[in-house]
């Protein structure tokens, strides 16, 4: 459940920018299945960070999504201000989210442990 003011809005703001960016971008330096994973609000509500992941998610693939979202930050910025209905639209900063990567990397080093039997499928019982 949602208390707080900010709260509310840093979901309808990722609610409206996962819509812009699954039905309205058409842009070809996007990729296939982007993701907006949070938003952080400012307490003053004039700044929001936005985090967002990617497949595919390679560097290169990064960096074109953030070229486009900087081409396009005014029309986001235009489509926030129209979908959401707040006082001011605050400042959109963009940030990838590796999280995903972060997994990833850690699976696949369990995994290699686990294949070299240096780690049991199972917790020890308590």
């Amino acid at each position: 459940m949602l208390h707080s003011r900010n709260e509310r809005i840093e979901e309808a703001i990722k609610e409206s920018l996962s819509s812009l960016f699954l039905m309205e971008m058409k842009d070809p330096g996007l990729p296939s299945l982007l993701t907006i994973t949070r938003v952080e609000l400012s307490k003053d509500s004039r700044n929001a960070t936005i985090y967002f992941s990617q497949l595919p998610d390679d560097d290169d693939a990064v960096e074109k999504t953030f070229e486009v979202i900087d081409r396009s930050k005014g029309f986001i910025r235009h489509h926030l201000a129209m979908d959401v209905n707040l006082r001011h639209t605050p400042e959109i900063h963009f940030r990838y989210d590796a999280s995903a990567r972060h997994y990833q990397k850690i699976d696949s080093v369990l995994r290699e442990l686990k294949a070299k039997g240096e780690l049991k499928d199972d917790p020890p019982a308590e």
